[in-house]
């Protein structure tokens, strides 16, 4: 599970993304669009990636926002991104 800690190098952003990509590639036909690979990456977050993930779901749907793969991605990375 990655959590977004920097602290925490079980799993960094960077192996967790490499991961998820190669996945998402030999699966490429068990999503059938960008929210089945949004909702499928949240599953795999939590501490305070889960928090941002739950937070960002929450403001989409408040204000009717359809998300989509690539602006999930830049905001998980702005976000998320292993730091120094």
């Amino acid at each position: 599970m990655f959590k977004g800690d920097p602290s925490d190098d079980t799993l960094p952003y960077g192996k967790l993304f490499h991961s998820v990509d190669n996945y998402m590639k030999w699966h490429r036909t068990d999503f059938e669009d960008d929210i089945d690979m949004i909702i499928w990456i949240g599953g795999l977050m939590g501490g305070q990636a889960g928090s941002w993930y739950d937070a960002r779901a929450e403001y989409m749907k408040k204000y009717f926002k359809l998300d989509i793969w690539n602006h999930f991605v830049s905001a998980m990375e702005e976000r998320l991104l292993d730091r120094p």
